[in-house]
């Protein structure tokens, strides 16, 4: 598997059933943090979206906190933004 195939959902949840169904749709396997959505209709999206991904074979992992070093790249990542926006420039 390369990074490439790899998707990484750490966005609010109200738009992870959203990216979590583009992400299977494109044939990615994907990490997403819990959770995985705000309301039913959500769920139902998410659950629909898993259902595809295992009929192609996608890996699917929820719950960032298992992924060793995500919460530290994430903070990093984060802190680097802040760092080289313009505002923190001036």
């Amino acid at each position: 598997m390369d990074l490439d195939d790899v998707v990484i959902l750490t966005t609010p949840p109200g738009f992870r059933p959203f990216l979590f169904e583009a992400a299977v749709q494109a044939g990615k396997h994907v990490f997403m943090e819990k959770p995985v959505a705000v309301e039913s209709p959500g769920v139902r999206r998410v659950l629909e979206a898993a259902k595809q991904a295992r009929a192609k074979d996608l890996k699917v992992r929820v719950d960032g906190s298992s992924i060793p070093g995500l919460r530290t790249a994430r903070s990093m990542t984060i802190s680097a933004s802040i760092m080289n926006s313009p505002t923190a420039r001036s």
